[in-house]
């Protein structure tokens, strides 16, 4: 929770995908192989806070096609009890639980 580029929320998501799901990870998939093979590496797989902004919109674009619902519950930490704050800055995942 330190640090100058901390963000001031933390955030808990969930994406539910409808219709043919192995089409949809088989995109997602491809998207990655066609990316790799253009040189972009990706060792720990996509991120839209590490992704170049090309990438990002490619990602993005494949997300939108899809028309997934989005669920996000976002924690001002500021506003967490002490005891909840030092468990975070403990590095524990302690916030996921709790969230």
């Amino acid at each position: 929770m330190t640090g100058k580029k901390r963000s001031k929320y933390f955030g808990l998501g969930q994406a539910t995908f409808y219709g043919h799901h192995g089409r949809q990870i088989w995109e997602g998939t491809r998207l990655r192989f066609v990316l790799e093979s253009e040189g972009i590496q990706l060792p720990g797989g996509l991120h839209a806070k590490n992704d170049h902004p090309k990438t990002r919109k490619r990602v993005f674009d494949l997300i939108r096609k899809h028309k997934p619902r989005i669920d996000v519950t976002l924690l001002l930490k500021d506003k967490a009890n002490p005891s909840v704050r030092s468990k975070i800055d403990e590095g524990e995942m302690y916030l996921y639980r709790l969230a």
